[in-house]
This record gives C-alpha cells, sequence and structure tokens, in this order.
C-alpha cells in the first residue's frame, strides 16, 4: 500500500472502481443472458399456444379492445 499524501483516496478510488468493473461484467456475462433466457422461454410458450390456437381455427381475430372484431378499414374508389 502507498502511504503520502492522498493515498487514502486513490485507495478507495481504486477499490471502488475495480469492485465496479467486477460488478458490471458478471452482470453483462450471466445476469443479463439468464433474464434474457427467461424472457425468451416464455415468449416461445406463448407463441407455441397462440400456433395451436390458429391450428384448431378457434383464435380470435384482431378486436378493438372491448372485445368486438375490429371493423375492415373502408376503401374509397
Amino acid at each position: 500500500m502507498r502511504t503520502g499524501p492522498g493515498a487514502v483516496a486513490r485507495n478507495s478510488i481504486g477499490v471502488v472502481l475495480v469492485g465496479g468493473m467486477t460488478i458490471g461484467t458478471l452482470f453483462t456475462l450471466f445476469v443479463v443472458p439468464s433474464v434474457y433466457v427467461l424472457i425468451a422461454k416464455d415468449h416461445s410458450k406463448e407463441k407455441a399456444r397462440r400456433d395451436a390456437l390458429e391450428a384448431e381455427g378457434d383464435a380470435p381475430g384482431p378486436t378493438n379492445g372491448g372485445g368486438q372484431p375490429t371493423p375492415a378499414p373502408a376503401l374509397d374508389s
């Protein structure tokens, strides 16, 4: 360890920098990919359920939020 004026401050800043870089690296390599896998798994289950409903012909069409089918847009001639 260094001694002298400002040594304590420099050591403290060094510890904070190394700790922050370590935590950032761990999040980037492990936490973010793990959360992505969990979200992707849930998304693939939902897609499989929608595909199964479509195959049965029971899939609901687009709605306007109130459960009523969305009307087709008018075509101007």
